[in-house]
């Protein structure tokens, strides 16, 4: 495959940009390289449901930044990916109820872990009433 002069001009502007910004970049290295895959987090609004759910639990799956973190580290957890917590978006029964929940769910687990990228990633949740607007 060939590249144009301008496609080769910005394909080195984007890695002159790009390299001192993921060289700065430092991996939580804890030694034992240890991500945590698909952790529960939640929202107040997908967590009314879930009755029965201590105290504690709900004050766990809420949480990212405080007691979460804490335990990463004690544990020699390196990265954390966070998930909606069950049943999430699969417990609403009506496609635009699921639809805007997911975008509420996605939007504030974003914000929440924006500020941590080093430590937390996540996986989104998405409503499957209309698999093509899911992935768009």
């Amino acid at each position: 495959m060939r590249l144009a002069p301008s496609s080769l001009a910005l394909l080195g502007s984007i890695s002159f940009i790009t390299t001192p910004c993921l060289a700065r970049r430092k991996w939580n290295d804890t030694g034992r390289g240890t991500i945590a895959f698909e952790e529960n987090w939640g929202v107040p609004e997908i967590m009314g449901p879930l009755a029965g759910v201590s105290a504690q639990l709900r004050a766990d799956i809420l949480d990212i930044h405080n007691q979460r973190l804490r335990r990463m580290d004690e544990n020699g957890i390196d990265f954390m990916i966070l998930s909606c917590a069950t049943p999430c978006i699969q417990g609403i029964s009506s496609p635009s109820i699921a639809a805007s929940t997911a975008k509420s769910v996605n939007d504030q687990l974003a914000s929440q872990i924006s500020n941590n990228t080093f430590r937390f990633g996540a996986l989104a949740a998405l409503s499957m009433h209309d698999p093509l607007e899911a992935g768009m």
